[in-house]
């Protein structure tokens, strides 16, 4: 990406830094996302919209990987990538769940499931342990990236990306799908703000029923298509949902460069408004990334909150969070450490409200 600003701006990002600890993450300025998405008749803080805090060590059941890692590789030798989580039995972030992640075992490269029944023990096995889905069709290009599992009705939908756009895969368990023939959306039609990139990183949701949204990324901004079955999908406007920040010498922006991996939520305000939350990775001319959050009333771009919701540390991405209403868990994929041996690829979790004990 580009090259290192110089030092004044790398003080800037430590006095922000200190000043998130500080304010528990919660920005000060007028109304945020993390104050009920801009809702300017409800500025109390929302804890589970963020900011999370990392997995604790005395949290961490697995034998497998070290809090806040719940699924990591040791050697570096397995990379974990595009964590989606699908709750099994309603239990939310104290129950059983399935963790789908990109990855590559046994040199076969795919999706790959991992269950858990407390939603962070994961085996370093995956469940089965072959890939529930691999690439087999031409416009995939051999790849395929970023799983979205849904649970509708009798079947289970895995939305997923590869190198000619976005496509989906249908399954009765949840173990083994077969991938519709040809993609749902490609660079065809696109909006000169894409750049002739192929969408990825879907996010799909449905809004109201009959009205399902899908967000994506594209040219390092995130866009939005709109569909009544999940299957035929048209983009929404000409412009994106979210680009990256405008460069401010009087401000540290985590996503002055490129923002994407989006993964959408509706929540309720305090007033009983609707709300669609959009997390999402950023990434500043540094090389930092972070986890944001966007949200909206209605239709039209997100509005940002000011800060981040997740660790800079790590090069944090692919938000993924599963709540139950009392508690949020927000997996990630990360960087297993901050040293330079720990560069691979690992899956984290972050929990919210921060005072929430883990059962």
């Amino acid at each position: 990406m580009s090259a290192r600003r110089g030092s004044s701006r790398g003080a800037r990002r430590r006095l922000v830094r200190a000043a998130l600890v500080l304010t528990g993450g919660l920005a000060l300025a007028c109304a945020t996302i993390a104050s009920d998405a801009g809702d300017l008749d409800a500025r109390r803080p929302n804890a589970l919209a963020g900011p999370f805090r990392e997995l604790r060590e005395a949290e961490d059941r697995s034998s497998v990987a070290e809090a806040p890692n719940v699924l990591a590789n040791s050697s570096g030798s397995i990379e974990y990538a595009d964590p989606c989580v699908l709750d099994l039995d309603g239990g939310g972030p104290a129950g059983r769940v399935a963790l789908y992640v990109a990855t590559t075992l046994g040199g076969v490269s795919g999706i790959y499931r991992y269950l858990a029944d407390d939603a962070r023990t994961f085996p370093n096995t995956p469940d089965p342990p072959e890939p529930v889905l691999a690439a087999s069709l031409a416009w995939e290009g051999g790849a395929l990236r970023a799983p979205h599992v849904l649970h509708v009705g009798d079947t289970y939908e895995l939305y997923y990306s590869a190198a000619g756009g976005i496509g989906v895969a249908t399954s009765t368990d949840g173990a083994r799908f077969v991938a519709a023939a040809e993609p749902l959306l490609t660079a065809a039609g696109a909006a000169s703000w894409e750049g002739g990139a192929a969408p990825a990183s879907p996010a799909v949701i449905e809004v109201a029923p009959g009205d399902v949204r899908l967000f994506y990324e594209a040219g390092g901004r995130i866009g939005e298509a709109q569909s009544s079955d999940g299957r035929a999908f048209e983009r929404v406007g000409a412009e994106p949902v979210l680009e990256p920040s405008a460069p401010n010498p009087a401000e540290v922006m985590f996503d002055d460069v490129w923002v994407g991996d989006p993964h959408a939520v509706m929540a309720t305000s305090a007033e009983g408004r609707r709300i669609l939350r959009v997390y999402y990775a950023g990434e500043a001319a540094d090389g930092t990334r972070g986890i944001g959050l966007g949200g909206r009333f209605g239709e039209g771009r997100l509005d940002r909150a000011v800060s981040t919701v997740f660790s800079l540390t790590r090069g944090s991405r692919a938000p993924f969070v599963l709540t139950d209403g009392a508690m949020a868990l927000l997996y990630v994929a990360q960087r297993t450490g901050t040293t330079s041996a720990q560069r691979h690829l690992a899956i984290a979790l972050g929990v919210a409200p921060g005072d929430a004990v883990l059962p």
